[in-house]
Formats: structure tokens, sequence, C-alpha cells
């Protein structure tokens, strides 16, 4: 393994695994992973035999896992990391599957499972110092609105506004960083965090998204009054990621300021907020099809779907199998829905949230694929879909990534009680368009607010 950074940009690095044996790389390029040549050329050629995992932790936390660059005549592999801000970084690296166990096609049944084959690269973390020492790093917000330290500086040290942003809009997923979060914020926290394994798992990092900020009165520490001032309905449907959101956003704008630790595991969930109404319905496969009775009380709808094709059908779930589901779906409820709407009626919102990442599959007695490259790779094919047929997508997996590792400290599976999971409830309030944008109204703190 070797690094090589840049000396014109600061915190820019590139990382290269080469393989001492070659000839392992060169019997690989024959291998048959999949019977669709396309996903056999993209295993073969993008990804090669081994799946490391790369990861920085301090300034920013970042994880990689797929190669910008993969060279079967060499037997090496590229991981090129542009971080977003300067700071000390501490690296980690480490090989997780070997022989295309991060990304096959061809698994014959349940019993044939899939056991990471862990080898670290260095003892212990390797800490960067690749920024001039005039860079300084990014300064993130302090967490509540309400000002919770006082600043007292010498007069000759300015204080430097910040720049206004645009706000954050679209229906594509909203780009962004994982940074550390001000140390005011980590030595003083405005409410509670959790705990496990006596340290914090969340109240370390915060999203900074990339050219905008969320301004929706749905955000912490706001007063939430005008997310309920129109009669709406949202329907959450798919697996347990889509109910995680549907509570985190049922705790948020419930006026809980606190990082949401809970969801209670039952197949039918509902809500009133004001005039707003929540619901969430237990379908992982997406089975339902669109009621126009059931439904004409909604007003959006948040599908969470593909890691129960990963992790309970793999060997019946190659790719194309997904993409087929995922086109029908995303067509066909586009097409059903507008077939219940009344002349002039206004279409219901349909927001895709795909699939998470996950550390690597804790599951020794079956066949499990929720692997990095395989999830990274059925997102994008899944993002694609579903917006040529009109529907917003959040990124999922990109906000759950750098988390992944903490949920070994709980489930292993879902990202409550992490840094992932508020600004995934910030970009699901913006893509429903609910609330209104009134900043200087805030609510009182509450009760479960740490007063110093």
């Amino acid at each position: 393994m070797s690094l090589a950074y840049s000396q014109s940009a600061c915190n820019q690095f590139r990382v290269k695994i080469t393989r001492t044996d070659k000839s392992i790389c060169h019997q690989a390029r024959n291998q048959r992973v999949s019977d669709d040549p396309a996903i056999q050329k993209h295993i073969t050629e993008n990804l090669g035999p081994d799946t490391f995992q790369l990861r920085v932790d301090g300034a920013e936390r970042l994880v990689v896992d797929v190669p910008e660059r993969y060279d079967s005549h060499d037997c090496s592999y590229d991981f090129d990391f542009r971080l977003s801000t300067p700071g000390t970084v501490w690296f980690f690296a480490k090989r997780l599957y070997k022989e295309y166990d991060g990304f096959y096609e061809l698994h014959a049944n349940q019993s044939d499972h899939i056991n990471p084959t862990i080898n670290y690269f260095l003892p212990r973390p390797l800490q960067l110092n690749l920024c001039e020492s005039t860079c300084s790093p990014y300064q993130t917000p302090l967490l509540s609105a309400e000002p919770y330290v006082f600043d007292f500086r010498h007069p000759r040290q300015p204080i430097t506004e910040a720049k206004a942003m645009p706000a954050c809009t679209g229906a594509d997923p909203i780009p962004g960083a994982y940074v550390a979060s001000s140390l005011p914020s980590i030595l003083y926290p405005p409410v509670r965090l959790p705990m496990t394994e006596s340290r914090p798992t969340a109240g370390l990092y915060d999203f900074v998204p990339t050219g905008c900020t969320f301004q929706h009165d749905g955000l912490r520490f706001r007063n939430h009054d005008s997310c309920f001032e129109k009669k709406g309905g949202i329907l959450f449907i798919g697996d347990s990621h889509a109910r995680a959101a549907y509570d985190a956003l049922l705790h948020r704008l419930s006026g809980n300021d606190t990082v949401v630790q809970f969801s209670q595991k039952i197949p039918t969930k509902s809500a009133e907020l004001g005039n707003l109404h929540l619901e969430f319905l237990w379908d992982p496969f997406l089975t339902s099809t669109v009621d126009c009775e059931a439904m004409k009380h909604l007003t959006s709808v948040v599908v969470s779907t593909g890691a129960h094709q990963a992790c309970w059908a793999c060997e019946r779930t190659p790719t194309s199998a997904l993409a087929e589901q995922l086109e029908t779906l995303f067509a066909g409820w586009s097409n059903d829905w507008a077939k219940c709407l009344a002349p002039g009626a206004t279409p219901p919102k349909l927001i895709y949230m795909n699939s998470p990442a996950f550390e690597y599959p804790a599951s020794h007695y079956r066949l499990d694929c929720r692997t990095g490259p395989r999830m990274q790779h059925w997102n994008g094919v899944a993002g694609r879909l579903a917006r040529e047929s009109g529907w917003s997508v959040v990124d999922t997996f990109a906000h759950s990534r750098p988390f992944a590792v903490d949920t070994l400290l709980l489930d292993g599976v879902h990202y409550l009680k992490t840094d992932a999971i508020d600004p995934m409830a910030d970009e699901i309030i913006e893509k429903l368009g609910i609330c209104g944008n009134n900043p200087d109204l805030l609510r009182e703190a509450s009760e479960d607010a740490l007063r110093r």
C-alpha cells in the first residue's frame, strides 16, 4: 500500500493497494461472476476480486470501499480522497473480501453464505497532516440556534460572518460532507446525546451540504407550526429504514431536538400532527398496489426498498432482477396514481430512499449480500430509474456510509442514534415541501436540553 498526496491542494491524496502476486488478478479476469454481461464487465474490470475499506476520521468522516480505478494487469486498486475541509485526519485501511465475495451474482442458495476475510493494513491509525499551517479547518455552526457559549476575543481577531447560501432544493440527492462538529457543540452539547460503550454515537459530525443549506422550519430548534398548516398525508412504506424515517420525522416534528433512538418494530403506525397525517406500512418487497380509495388522503409517499432483496433474497435477485422490480414500481406507481387523480388535482410527491450502507453482513448462517460494492451499484441503478420516472431521491447510502462502523455498537443495521439520521430527516422534510421558512421563529428549549 502506498499513499501520495497533492502538494498544491489541501487534504487530497491517493492510496494505491497492489497485490504482490499479479497472477491472482490475471486468473480472476476470466472468472464468471454474473450471467449479465454488463455486470460481469463492471465487476471484473472496475472492481476486481478484492474489496477494501478505507476510512478517515478527524476533521472529516469519510468511508470508501469502491476503487476509483482497478488495473487487472498491475493488480492494483486506486482510491482518491478529496476532503472538503483542512485539518488533521486519521486513516484506516483493511481488506474485507477476496475472490469476488464483495459482489458476486451466481450464489446457488441461502446456505452459500459470505464471511468477511478481514486483513488490516496498519496496526494503528495513520495520522495525516497534509495542509499548510495557514489552512484552518471549517468550523461548523453551533448545534442550537440559541447561542450556548459566549464569544470573547482579542479586538484584532475579527469575527468572520458566514456567507449566505441558497436553500437546498431539488429532486436529486443533496451532496455534502460530514465535518467534525464544533468544539463547543462537543464539549457543551445542548441536548442529551445517545451513548453506548461509554461514548456518544452522535454529536461528533455535522452534515455540510455542498453549496447550500437546509432552511425549512422542520430543522431542529425551529418552530414547526408552519409544517402543519396545510392539510396533508404522508405514507412511509417499505422496509425498516422507511420505518426509521417515519419515526425520525415524527420525533422531530413533535418538538424533540434530541437524536431519535428507537423505532418500534410493528407493521403499521400512524400519527396526527395538526393538519398533517403520518403513516407507516411495512412492505419491504413493495408488493402493495395503488388503491385509489385508500390513498386519496395522501399528498406524499416515501419508499425504502432494496435492502431485503440483498439480505434475504440474494440468490434470486441479480442486479437485472432488482432493476426490473424497481422500474415496474417507479413507472407503475407514477402511472397508477395519475389514474386516481381528479381533474386538475395535484399529484402526490414520490420520494425514494435508496438502501443504506452496512459495515459488513453479520449473518454467518445464511446468504447476506449487503456489501458495499453491491449496494453502491444497486443504488446507482435505482436512483437513475427513480429520477427517470419523476421521483425524488434521498441518498440514504451516502448519509449512512460514514457511520456504518458505529452501528456495530448498536444493532448493526440501522442508523438511529448516529449522526446520519438528522440530515436524512432534514432532506426528506425539504423534499416533502411541507414546511415554511421562518428562521426567526424558534421554539423554547425541549425538556431534555442540558442546562449548564
